[in-house]
């Protein structure tokens, strides 16, 4: 504009970036640096078109420069060579353009994502009855963490297998705080918690493996003498499992080491603790044994000593070569009667799914399993009926969103009906081959455990003449509303056994005759 029409009286000198050549106020750099941040901050947005957003990026520094020549050496020499500068820089119209265009895009591209990626449930529209100057401070956060949440999710798609796990794990508590705002009293929570941290536990998780403990370094851990690390077995969000033994008896051992990030943040400390109580209060065959717990001197490092199970767990097992019928019933029957003595011992393990079902051969050659990590199990009450505190309370959001129940994905009251759930969800996958419930990322995932009903086994697989026994059977435990489903494990395993006896007539009509 300065370019085209001359200086006006006290024009742009507020302008940091503004100029003046032989007494004219220019402000090329304004739209130069515009531009070139434009280009770069797109470059960071989609680093998959780095070579696209450095392009872009040159192109407004190289059209900065011409419109700064043009400029200036029209105000030299009036000849064919300013006259050809200023009709290509269209006399400075072409940076403010091509400015206009850069934000239009920006903002295009902004609400692209947001309306692509974030999932069109209720749960994600402004929630209404937010009143008064806190009502307005709330929807600015809601605002913004959707925000947060679609470029989330949008990054999950082209990252590496890597970063997904950060980006899962940011996706869905980002989704967990945005449904707690259609709740007051779980939004006041949720500000509240904010307000009192010093950081977001986004901001902190996100360090996870950021190398305060090498898997591979031992020198760094501080265990018992007694205790030696052999070899890391696997690595989590919340810690790192090594394989060790005990120098004095011999025993192979599985340890688990909490991330000193994680140690940190005394809600996650509890909840190691908590993994300790609750293991160390079951005693059964099927159930992973712990043998001590405790917090290193030096580095102050939580850790948890159980036995080591030799063998595969049932992901690798579905992945090599699926489980037949009557394998089936056997492990499901163990799954389901350990899962048992650990609810009438109160405690809900909270994150069942292949993976932490681990098959062994016992001493007689007998295939059994072991429910393992119960690193996020929640104990409902003591043995004297009186309450405890949950560790992981009403609101927040962990565990396995292939495998969570709706009423965990909403972030509402739990007890034993949502393991039912959840081992339901396994069932399915073990007989379908994929499991019930499957989004583009984790939190399209748990929404449509809220919100859709599954295909039922016999419609996912045609080709297995499942018998409708079964097919009901899974169905009942898969069912949203917890009331519709079996009540306790009991409950689900003598339905078990019914259709292992009669498949082909659903548990419910065989009670009832």
């Amino acid at each position: 504009a300065v370019h085209a029409h001359g200086a006006v009286a006290g024009q742009l000198t507020w302008l940091p970036t503004s100029e003046i050549v032989n007494g004219r106020m220019v402000s090329g750099h304004l739209i130069w640096t515009s531009l070139a941040a434009f280009g770069i901050g797109f470059a960071f947005l989609s680093k998959s078109k780095l070579k696209l957003g450095v392009i872009v990026a040159l192109i407004a520094v190289a059209i900065s420069i011409l419109d700064h020549t043009a400029n200036n050496y029209g105000l030299l020499v009036q000849d064919w060579l300013a006259a050809t500068l200023h009709f290509v820089s269209i006399h400075g119209y072409l940076c403010i353009g091509l400015w206009l265009l850069a934000i239009i895009t920006a903002i295009g591209m902004d609400l692209w994502v947001l309306l692509k990626a974030v999932p069109q449930f209720s749960e994600f529209k402004i929630p209404k009855g937010l009143e008064g100057l806190d009502g307005l401070m709330a929807m600015w956060d809601f605002v913004i963490d959707r925000r947060r949440l679609a470029f989330s999710l949008n990054h999950y798609s082209g990252a590496s297998v890597k970063v997904k796990k950060d980006v899962a794990l940011t996706s869905s508590l980002l989704a967990q705080t945005l449904i707690n705002f259609h709740t007051p009293e779980k939004r006041q929570r949720t500000l509240a918690s904010i307000t009192q941290l010093d950081s977001t536990m986004v901001s902190d998780l996100s360090m996870l493996g950021s190398g305060e403990i090498a898997s591979d370094n031992f020198d760094d851990i501080d265990l018992p003498p007694h205790y030696r690390l052999l070899a890391p077995l696997s690595e989590g969000g919340m810690g790192i499992i090594y394989r060790g033994e005990h120098l004095h008896t011999g025993a192979k051992l599985a340890i688990k080491l909490l991330h000193p990030t994680v140690a940190r943040q005394p809600a996650a400390l509890e909840r190691f603790k908590q993994e300790a109580k609750a293991v160390g209060a079951l005693k059964h065959p099927n159930l992973v044994s712990i043998t001590d717990f405790g917090i290193t001197d030096r580095k102050h490092i939580p850790y948890l000593v159980m036995e080591l199970i030799p063998g595969m767990n049932l992901e690798q097992i579905l992945k090599l070569e699926g489980i037949p019928p009557g394998r089936f019933f056997n492990l499901f029957e163990q799954v389901l009667d350990a899962l048992s003595h650990a609810h009438k011992r109160f405690v809900i393990h909270r994150d069942l799914k292949p993976s932490n079902i681990v098959l062994t051969n016992a001493d007689d050659g007998r295939e059994i399993i072991k429910i393992v990590d119960f690193g996020i199990a929640k104990i409902t009450s003591t043995d004297d009926g009186v309450n405890t505190q949950e560790l992981t309370r009403t609101g927040d959001l962990i565990g396995s969103p292939l495998y969570m129940s709706p009423e965990q994905g909403l972030g509402t009251h739990l007890d034993a009906r949502s393991d039912i759930y959840s081992i339901a969800c396994v069932m399915y996958e073990c007989i379908v081959g994929r499991p019930p419930i499957m989004g583009s990322n984790a939190v399209q995932t748990i929404m449509m455990h809220v919100n859709q009903v599954p295909a039922s086994l016999r419609d996912a697989r045609p080709d297995l003449n499942i018998p409708p026994g079964i097919d009901f059977f899974v169905m009942k435990a898969l069912e949203k509303d917890p009331g519709n489903r079996y009540q306790t494990m009991d409950e689900m395993k003598e339905a078990l056994n019914s259709v292992r006896i009669n498949p082909s007539v659903p548990p419910q009509i065989m009670t009832n005759n």
